[in-house]
């Protein structure tokens, strides 16, 4: 079943032979699939809107440098028990996995290598944040079961107000995870997701590999993926509900492409 009205599609910048995968069990609905480089898809639904070795894809923030926020953070959870929690803010972190029920403050943060593991039996809430990866940083988003429930949203204009990114805002605005095109993670980054899974924003991640595994579920009125390669695994679900007015413009082939799953 197809979305009504005008979609986004899927894309990526990447010219290798696998440069987006969608496994026979994953479904993905879409108006568009394309890349520079090759796409394989199983689902026959997809055959009439791929396209392939695509000219004249590109990186709109190319030119856009990922902010950074100094300022040294430890994570630690207090409390005991079921009442253990952690409240965190804006920062530079050494690497950072989730262990009890987190909250983040509005702001920035960056993981200065490491893994920024979010995938674990606990909550997490974020909201107005982002969270910038660099060297060799890499993501671990989504849930191990139902009760990890994740809610994250991305800074908007108002939220740079005050901070040296203020004329920035609008370039800046919207992003939830910025990877440094130097980042070189060491290995893939993985999204997950459950059914509890609310994220928002555009997950931008020009140097890195993202692994969409078959626990995927996510509900989400505008989320964004742009990375060098995709690839979505068995019995993963993906649906665009973003307005078109409010996605990623990778430049246009037989049809007008933007970043967004």
């Amino acid at each position: 079943m197809r979305p009504s009205g005008r979609a986004a599609g899927l894309a990526a910048l990447s010219c290798d032979e696998d440069a987006i995968v969608i496994d026979g069990s994953a479904r993905v609905v879409t108006e568009s699939i394309a890349a520079c480089g090759k796409v394989s898809s199983f689902d026959p639904e997809h055959e009439d809107i791929i396209a392939e070795d695509v000219i004249g894809l590109r990186d709109i923030y190319s030119d856009v440098e990922p902010p950074t926020n100094n300022t040294p953070r430890n994570y630690n959870c207090t409390g005991k028990g079921k009442n253990r929690q952690a409240s965190l803010l804006p920062g530079t972190y050494r690497g950072l996995t989730i262990s009890c029920d987190t909250v983040f403050s509005r702001g920035i943060y960056v993981i200065d290598g490491g893994v920024l593991d979010l995938a674990h039996n606990a909550s997490v809430i974020g909201n107005g944040v982002m969270f910038v990866l660099r060297n060799g940083a890499t993501l671990k988003l989504g849930g191990m079961g139902n009760s990890n429930a994740i809610n994250l949203t991305p800074m908007t204009s108002a939220d740079f107000a005050g901070t040296p990114y203020a004329d920035r805002a609008e370039d800046l605005a919207g992003i939830l995870v910025f990877e440094d095109r130097e980042n070189n993670p060491s290995g893939s980054h993985t999204f997950n997701g459950n059914s509890n899974s609310l994220i928002e924003g555009l997950m931008y991640l020009p140097a890195g590999n993202l692994q969409i595994n078959g626990t995927a579920d996510v509900a989400a009125q505008c989320l964004q993926i742009s990375a060098y390669t995709i690839d979505v695994r068995g019995g993963a679900f993906l649906e665009t509900l973003c307005p078109i007015d409010q996605t990623t413009s990778a430049g246009s082939a037989a049809a007008d492409v933007r970043l967004v799953a």
